[in-house]
C-alpha cells in the first residue's frame, strides 16, 4: 500500500515530536507564569458612540496638524545642512487644466484650484506635459510659471 513506509514513518515521527514539543513549552509557560506563545488579546468588539467615535477622529486629527507644525515644510528633516524639500510632479500628454490644478493641489503646490484655473485661463497659459521638480514651498506664481516652461528646466541643480 505504501511505498516509501520509512517516509511515511518519519512523517508520523515528525508529528508527534512536534506535538510533544509544543505541550513540552505550553508547561513551561504555566509555570514561568508568562505567555509566549499565546499572548491575550485585548477586547476588539468595544462599542462606541458616535459622540465617542468624533471625539477620537478629532484628537486623531488634532495630534497629526501638531506633528505636522512642528516639523517645516521647506526641509525634510529640519537642520540647516539638509537640502530643501523636492516635489516631483508628472503631468501626462493631454491632461486638462482642471486635473492639473487638482494634482498640484493634491501635492499642497497650490491652495485653491479654482482660482488657479481661472487665473490660468486668464493669462492664456498653456501647461505643457512632463515631469516637474518643485523645491520647498513654491508661491503660486511659480508654480505657473514652471508649469508652463520647459519640464527640463525645472530640474534641480543639485
Amino acid at each position: 500500500m505504501f511505498r516509501n513506509r520509512s517516509f511515511v514513518v518519519g512523517l508520523g515521527f515528525g508529528i508527534i515530536l512536534g506535538a510533544l514539543l509544543l505541550q513540552l513549552a505550553i508547561e513551561g509557560e504555566k509555570q514561568s507564569g508568562k505567555s509566549v506563545l499565546f499572548e491575550e488579546q485585548p477586547a476588539l468588539d468595544a462599542n462606541y458612540t458616535q459622540e465617542e467615535v468624533d471625539r477620537l477622529l478629532a484628537e486623531a486629527r488634532e495630534q497629526a496638524l501638531a506633528e505636522a507644525a512642528v516639523s517645516t515644510p521647506d526641509t525634510q528633516g529640519g537642520g540647516e545642512d539638509e537640502k530643501p524639500l523636492v516635489r516631483i510632479v508628472k503631468i501626462p500628454r493631454g491632461t486638462t487644466l482642471e486635473k492639473t490644478a487638482e494634482m498640484l493641489q493634491d501635492y499642497g503646490l497650490i491652495e485653491d484650484k479654482l482660482y488657479f484655473v481661472s487665473s490660468m485661463r486668464a493669462n492664456s497659459g498653456k501647461i505643457r506635459s512632463g515631469t516637474f521638480y518643485f523645491e520647498g514651498r513654491p508661491t503660486e506664481e511659480d508654480v505657473k510659471e514652471t508649469i508652463t516652461n520647459d519640464p527640463i528646466l525645472s530640474f534641480p541643480d543639485h
